[in-house]
């Protein structure tokens, strides 16, 4: 998915995801937008309404149980919280970008919903907004809650399922997001 996004890379770092780390002293944290201040995410939220609020439920679920512990989970549970119109139980905290490593794929996740949060602040291509947007629709209604319920064994089976049918489904939205993230 994050290839057909933005396309092949050919070095160690992610351009993109470097100028924003660079840039981050410079964002007011304060000033993001979320997907309900973007007209094309507004008219994919729609199509998918009982998906988002599904989303955002079982965030909030996991962030006020004990449940999650590590960090960069809560986090990225937080950013899709945040991403998707609502809360999180803590309230808004978007901490610095971190270290990114290309074989860390939640790292992907953080920086790309971060950085179209802060898309206003910070200088974007139109090819760069657009695989922004894509990547952080699909991890946001797909991929975050697929990824937190992956670690137990015994729903593993059909919690693949679950996920391969919704990324199936979202072929309605973006067929190519779509066939990348079921054929992968």
């Amino acid at each position: 998915m994050f290839k057909h996004c933005f396309g092949p890379s050919s070095g160690p770092d992610i351009g993109l995801f470097k100028r924003f780390h660079d840039f981050w002293p410079q964002i007011d944290r304060s000033q993001f937008q979320t997907a309900n201040d973007d007209p094309v995410c507004v008219e994919v939220l729609m199509k998918l309404v009982g998906l988002k609020d599904d989303v955002i439920s079982f965030a909030k679920q996991v962030l006020l149980s004990s449940q999650q512990t590590r960090d960069d989970y809560r986090e990225l549970l937080e950013l899709t919280v945040l991403f998707l119109g609502d809360t999180p139980p803590r309230g808004v905290r978007i901490m610095a970008p971190g270290a990114m490593h290309r074989a860390r794929w939640m790292a992907k996740l953080l920086y790309c919903v971060k950085i179209w949060m802060f898309k206003q602040q910070f200088r974007l291509t139109a090819r760069e907004e657009t695989g922004l947007r894509e990547m952080s629709l699909f991890c946001c209604l797909l991929y975050t809650k697929a990824w937190t319920v992956c670690s137990s064994p015994a729903t593993a089976p059909a919690n693949d399922l679950v996920f391969l049918k919704l990324a199936k489904m979202y072929e309605t939205i973006n067929k190519d997001i779509s066939s990348a993230a079921v054929n992968s």
